[in-house]
């Protein structure tokens, strides 16, 4: 996703990484037995479609870097599907969520080495905080998994574009387009369905 950040648009980066719980559903389905009845369909369908109103009217998805946004959420999906499947193991959240960090640290190393630059003391403050609000996020999504299937939790993460659109309006002063305000609705409407049909 960093890669695709880097060649398009910030948005379409995000909206396009926000069909991760498409592949979610999928690989729940295909490989963990769960059982997705059409409500849950239809429901992450509006989602997506909230998502792509997000994106923009251009539909201009087929480039190189909307193709590697599409890779970042299948993977982002099958993280999903396999932390509900470890989460069946019975490890609990916060050992997941240690593991999870650690082994993504050292595998991510081996490439961060040959570039790396040693922050400014000023830049451990936003980076902290930043990993902070990462691990509370992951705890919250890892408790979340263990109290229901992956297919009902993964579509409701599409409120995050909410919180998103939000950040950006206060945070940066970003003037939201229509779409962005059809596509809330329909990411509501997504999340409520879900919430009617799922426990």
């Amino acid at each position: 996703m960093f890669l695709a950040f880097q060649v398009i648009p910030l948005a379409n980066a995000t909206a396009i990484g926000f069909s991760s719980p498409i592949f979610t559903m999928m690989l729940a389905v295909l490989f963990l037995g769960e059982r997705a009845g059409w409500r849950r369909w239809l429901a992450a369908l509006i989602g997506f479609t909230g998502v792509i109103a997000i994106a923009g009217p251009d539909g201009n998805i087929l480039n190189t870097g909307s193709l590697i946004a599409v890779a970042a959420a299948l993977c982002m999906g099958a993280e999903m599907a396999a932390l509900k499947w470890v989460s069946r193991l019975g490890d609990r959240p916060i050992v997941m969520l240690f593991m999870g960090n650690i082994l993504g640290a050292i595998l991510v190393a081996a490439f961060a080495l040959p570039q790396w630059t040693w922050p400014e003391p000023w830049q451990w403050f936003p980076l902290a905080g930043t990993g902070l609000v990462a691990i509370v996020g992951q705890r919250l999504t890892l408790t979340a998994m263990r109290s229901a299937d992956a297919n009902v939790i993964a579509p409701l993460l599409y409120a995050t574009i909410i919180f998103s659109g939000l950040y950006g309006v206060l945070l940066f002063g970003e003037v939201p387009g229509w779409g962005l305000y059809v596509g809330m609705g329909l990411i509501i409407s997504s999340g409520v369905m879900l919430a009617r049909s799922g426990r």
